[in-house]
């Protein structure tokens, strides 16, 4: 059953996703394990694609950028 929810959220289904977090809520996982580490080399990394991404973004011009609005495709 897991599998399967896992599957069908990853592939966008919001009611597979919302029933695969509520079982996970409800027994609990991911409760008890600490957050991860995260390095200055990591930090350094995620600084520099974001950079890039930034930059790449500015040259393609603003159709690139995806809108938050949903109803500016109208």
């Amino acid at each position: 059953m897991i599998k399967s929810l896992t599957a069908k959220a990853i592939d966008s289904d919001m009611r597979a996703a919302t029933v695969l977090l509520a079982t996970m809520r409800h027994y609990g996982v991911g409760t008890d394990e600490p957050a991860p580490e995260v390095g200055i080399e990591d930090l350094e990394q995620l600084e520099a694609f974001l950079v890039n991404e930034r930059k790449r973004l500015s040259q393609s011009g603003p159709s690139a950028t995806p809108s938050s609005d949903p109803d500016s495709k109208k």
